[in-house]
């Protein structure tokens, strides 16, 4: 991995957990300050993948996990998947949008 940093972002560190496990840790610019985001990486077939963001120390997958684990005391995995699905489907871009 190469470290740099453009106008919008620098980084910080990036160091290796594991073999396959990176951390990529930044500054980005926000207002007159700067904003920590931290890129977690899982390296497969030669190649670099980020599989969580962590903003100010809020990852991610914890927010994710969070919202689903309290809605999951509310109703059942099955009922949590139709309503990712019609929400999704309400999101989706239209085919005759954009004309």
């Amino acid at each position: 991995m190469r470290m740099g940093s453009s106008r919008y972002a620098t980084v910080v560190s990036c160091r290796t957990i594991s073999g396959s496990l990176a951390q990529v840790q930044s500054r980005m610019a926000a207002g007159k300050g700067a904003i920590a985001v931290e890129y977690r990486l899982l390296e497969r077939d030669g190649r670099w993948a980020v599989y969580d963001v962590a903003v100010d120390g809020v990852s991610l997958i914890s927010n994710y996990r969070s919202q689903f684990n309290s809605l999951l005391k509310r109703m059942s995995f099955a009922q949590l998947l139709d309503r990712m699905r019609n929400r999704e489907a309400s999101v989706a871009p239209r085919q005759d949008e954009g004309r």
